[in-house]
């Protein structure tokens, strides 16, 4: 269908891919992902102010550069696959071998899709709807067990990281300290 259509596009001598970009090129500016995406976070007020700044920082730092500046009916499912995979090449070249913040971008991409159609109302299909399939897996690293011959080394490197970090946090400090005392978890400890 598409095929033919861009056939007969060519009959007339029109180039199918002008015609393609011209459509991209021709939209309202309410009509960007940037300015869905951030009506959609703005939806999420009453979440935290934490989650919040996570969501900004998603759409500013890594969503954006790729497709903040293309009519959301405009995307397409190879633009959120290229999306994520330039997501994930970022990391990798820092060094940051972690692909959970890609694959919590493309389901941000997701839900900025889902806001679009079902309150904004868009007539269009969610195609970034399971692209992190394209990414390479998340696997949750866990911390390791410090072994019994590894804790006086622990210890003493508590003690010397405020020395080591002379702006280090007293809180920090102290949370390590009494981690080892307690053996509390992070988790559990986060609101210290």
């Amino acid at each position: 269908m598409a095929r033919d259509k861009a056939k007969s596009s060519l009959d007339d001598g029109i180039d199918p891919t002008d015609q393609k970009n011209h459509h991209k090129n021709n939209f309202e500016q309410k009509d960007l992902f940037k300015i869905i995406a951030n009506s959609y976070i703005n939806e999420k007020s009453e979440t935290t102010p934490k989650n919040i700044q996570k969501l900004h920082t998603y759409l500013d730092k890594h969503v954006s550069p790729h497709i903040g500046d293309y009519p959301i009916n405009a995307i397409t499912a190879q633009d959120v696959i290229k999306t994520g995979l330039a997501i994930q090449t970022y990391f990798e070249k820092q060094g940051k071998w972690t692909t959970d913040t890609t694959h919590k971008c493309v389901a941000f991409i997701s839900s900025v899709f889902e806001y679009a159609i079902n309150t904004l109302g868009y007539d269009l299909i969610n195609i970034a709807h399971g692209r992190s399939r394209a990414l390479r897996p998340h696997k949750a690293e866990r911390m390791k067990a410090v072994e019994q011959h590894q804790f006086p080394e622990l210890l003493r490197n508590i003690d010397q990281y405020s020395v080591d970090n002379p702006n280090a946090h007293e809180q920090t400090v102290a949370g390590m300290q009494l981690m080892t005392l307690c053996f509390v978890r992070t988790k559990e400890l986060r609101f210290f």
